[in-house]
């Protein structure tokens, strides 16, 4: 689906005129909570990006793609990169060199914390990163959301979508209170099934099918037995 289907449609269940200048904002803002939440395959980076470091400082800003989980780091070595240690804090990081002033070669360690890394010992090289990335942002209404597979569009960001407009909105749900917790765990639900399935109705969640495109290839050898 497009935006602009993803807008149509939410505009039908709605009802509202109210919620229309809100709806390009709410569907990037639920891409970047859905790409929090889960480990998107398609968000995960493949070709790293790189990341210059220097004797000057050991505190870093992370590059403007990064989203969530670095989860690994090559120094400049001319021979594809020793793999660094990622370690699992700044601190961590401030431990081994309280004062910031040991430099080799190349780099060792890492840190990545909030939209920061840290690296040990001071160096000058350029480092790879690889880490899930943001989703790429929608600026028109011809455009889809890729990192999601086409077929959960609609499952997956229609739902989550419509509970935002009613938690902004409460007047929206329904007329009625017995109505109104009708309408939210309906939705609830459906915003559940999307990404998880439904072992009631056989439906697959998005998480599911993504789940078995990442099982494991087997090379050779005997079956397993039955």
């Amino acid at each position: 689906m497009t935006r602009g289907e993803l807008k149509e449609e939410l505009r039908l269940i709605l009802l509202d005129v109210v919620v229309e200048p809100r709806l390009d904002g709410w569907i990037e803002d639920e891409r970047l909570a859905l790409a929090a939440e889960l480990d998107i395959p398609s968000l995960r980076l493949r070709t790293p990006t790189t990341l210059a470091v220097t004797t000057a400082t050991w505190l870093y800003t992370m590059p403007a793609a990064f989203h969530k989980m670095l989860f690994q780091v090559r120094d400049g070595d001319s021979d594809g990169g020793n793999r660094l240690r990622i370690q699992r804090d700044l601190l961590t990081i401030e431990q081994l060199d309280p004062d910031h002033d040991e430099t080799d070669t190349h780099v060792t360690d890492v840190a990545q914390q909030g939209g920061q890394i840290g690296i040990y010992p001071l160096a000058t090289e350029t480092l790879s990163l690889w880490f899930y990335q943001r989703p790429t942002a929608l600026t028109l209404d011809s455009q889809s959301p890729t990192e999601i597979p086409a077929e959960f569009h609609a499952s997956v960001l229609i739902p989550r979508l419509v509970l935002r407009g009613f938690r902004v909105y409460p007047e929206l749900a329904r007329s009625s209170t017995l109505e109104n917790t009708r309408a939210l765990e309906y939705w609830r639900t459906k915003a559940r099934e999307g990404i998880w399935g439904s072992p009631q109705t056989g439906q697959l969640g998005m998480m599911n099918v993504l789940a078995k495109e990442r099982l494991p290839i087997r090379h050779g050898g005997a079956d397993p037995l039955p």
